[in-house]
């Protein structure tokens, strides 16, 4: 009797081990594969990230091709498509072509976005991959059998979030956000130097000009790059050693939180935890638990650009969360604040002193 029990065991051993091999497999992205904004996203193995298209708010007529915490309620965006018109219509696809190349075309086939990458300074579209997958580490990859790097990775192309075991190179660059609900590019940058220093920034909206650093952490000796830590901190590598931001903080270990560092939409870099497991935690959202540089509103000292809140606007910051307020007599517009009556030379116009007033404020820094 003992033999068809045995009999039964390797038969369901090879089950399970078949059962396996076929979930590892469907994690990969065969060519010619594609995704509209109605379909269920590319998920990594672990279920943790998630590639394909997300809606934003109640809009259910644009979308974004995106990469999310899929097991965080609100599916938190890790990563996104750059670019000035980076907001696909309905109908939308993304595909893997046949020739190994990945494309964001509107209903009408015009393409939107591609794969990228850039070399001696000029921009190639990327070709030739096998297969494309979504990493349990947030990484979405364009690869070839046979070769150990990749043709494309989300993670040499980030957007304003990096993960654990993500790296920016020299030359490398984080760009916010707009605003909260924008994902248009913003007016700060994270920006890796050729020299080795890790700098923020901001820039203009239209040139892209980047303006005098506000925040700068300077490489003793030869910055590499900026590296996030596969057990959660931050730290430059240098050619003796690292350069410490964030250090591990023992009340948050990886096993038990996911983690990200974004360049915000306010010009602070924060790194944040969020419990793997809700239920058995505290905390239920997003906690900070570091932040760069200490106080925005007074390190943004530029002559040039629109400041930490743009321009005829002004900051007041507290414990690293800044609130941006207009003048008297401006109103919030895309980029600070506009005034509310224009003077002009037309006749019949206002008249100079019918334009302004003056006022003393308090504590505007």
């Amino acid at each position: 009797m003992a033999v068809p029990v045995l009999h039964q065991y390797v038969f369901l051993f090879l089950l399970l081990v078949q059962s396996l091999s076929q979930f590892a497999q469907t994690t990969r992205i065969n060519l010619s594969s594609t995704l509209d904004t109605e379909s269920s996203p590319w998920r990594s193995s672990n279920g943790d990230f998630a590639f394909g298209f997300r809606s934003l708010g109640d809009d259910q007529q644009h979308f974004l091709l995106a990469i999310w915490y899929d097991k965080v309620p609100n599916k938190t965006i890790v990563w996104f498509a750059n670019g000035d018109n980076n907001l696909a219509p309905k109908g939308s696809k993304v595909m893997l072509t046949s020739s190994g190349s990945l494309t964001l075309n509107d209903p009408k086939g015009s393409v939107i976005w591609r794969a990228e990458t850039i070399i001696y300074g000029k921009t190639f579209s990327v070709d030739g991959a096998d297969y494309a997958e979504m990493l349990d580490t947030g990484n979405f990859v364009l690869a070839s059998s046979g070769s150990e790097s990749y043709e494309w990775e989300s993670f040499n192309n980030p957007s304003d979030t990096i993960l654990p075991t993500q790296v920016v190179s020299k030359g490398g660059k984080l760009t916010s956000r707009r605003r909260q609900r924008s994902y248009l590019k913003g007016r700060f940058q994270l920006r890796m130097l050729q020299e080795g220093n890790l700098v923020l920034n901001t820039i203009g909206l239209d040139s892209e000009f980047p303006y005098k650093a506000y925040y700068q952490r300077n490489a003793t000796s030869g910055g590499q790059s900026l590296k996030f830590g596969e057990l959660g901190s931050l730290y430059i590598v240098q050619s003796n050693g690292s350069l410490i931001l964030s250090n591990l903080n023992q009340d948050y270990p990886i096993k038990d939180f996911y983690y990200r560092a974004t360049l915000d939409y306010d010009g602070y870099f924060r790194q944040y935890v969020y419990p793997k497991n809700p239920s058995q935690s505290s905390d239920k959202s997003w906690k900070r638990i570091w932040f760069a540089p200490p106080d925005l509103c007074n390190d943004v000292t530029e002559e040039l650009g629109g400041g930490s809140c743009g321009f005829n606007s002004f900051c007041v910051s507290k414990d690293g969360w800044p609130t941006c307020d207009c003048l008297p007599g401006f109103s919030k517009a895309e980029n600070g604040c506009v005034q509310e009556k224009v003077h002009n030379c037309d006749l019949g116009g206002l008249k100079s002193e019918e334009v302004y007033d003056i006022f003393t404020l308090n504590y505007t820094y």
